[in-house]
């Protein structure tokens, strides 16, 4: 019969292992869909995921020189758009708020 340290032991490996795989699939879920953003084409999103941009809160605490060095690097600047908004457009959408973003975004266009 198994002793109460064993079975402790044994309750809190499994509890340990989907506690694990529980943020693992969460860090993947976190990933924020960044092409809401007006000038960030699906080839931009790849490259700011790659420097560990994925949220809007990622990509709106980036300052405008970080975003040009990172899309420079990867010879991307000269086809981006917008990128001077992006930070705004991220805190309008990090919030929710997306009939402001609409609405900046629409101002951008005009």
């Amino acid at each position: 019969m198994p002793t109460k340290k064993k079975i402790l032991k044994k309750v809190t490996s499994t509890v340990t292992k989907k506690t694990i795989t529980t943020n693992k699939a969460l860090s993947k879920s976190s990933k924020e869909d960044l092409t809401k953003i007006l000038g960030v084409t699906e080839s931009i999103a790849r490259i700011l995921n790659n420097y560990k941009i994925q949220t809007y809160q990622d990509l709106g605490g980036c300052t405008i020189k970080n975003i040009m060095m990172m899309l420079d690097e990867k010879k991307m600047l000269d086809k981006a758009k917008y990128y001077t908004t992006w930070g705004r457009q991220a805190r309008l959408a990090k919030v929710g708020d997306w009939e402001g973003l609409k609405k900046f975004k629409g101002e951008l266009k005009s």
